[in-house]
């Protein structure tokens, strides 16, 4: 955890806790600059969640998919994407 130690008006109110949600789009980096050029109080905590999409279809898809040669396409296209 990182504390985040800017002085500014916002200082008054007391530290706060920040989660930030990131995964790697170019939105979740603009939301990460701006966390970080943020004035937060003293002592706030910010978190970040780093989300990850499943690259492998789950059993269903795979079943849904109707075969091996729909399957491998389908993982191709979700590593693609």
């Amino acid at each position: 955890m990182a504390k985040i130690t800017n002085g500014s008006a916002a200082a008054q109110m007391g530290s706060m806790k920040v989660l930030l949600a990131v995964d790697g789009s170019s939105y979740s980096a603009a939301a990460a600059e701006g966390v970080e050029r943020r004035p937060w109080p003293t002592g706030t905590t910010v978190r970040v969640l780093s989300v990850v999409r499943d690259a492998v279809p789950t059993a269903v898809e795979l079943y849904a998919a109707g075969g091996l040669e729909e399957t491998r396409r389908l993982m191709d296209k979700r590593l693609n994407d």
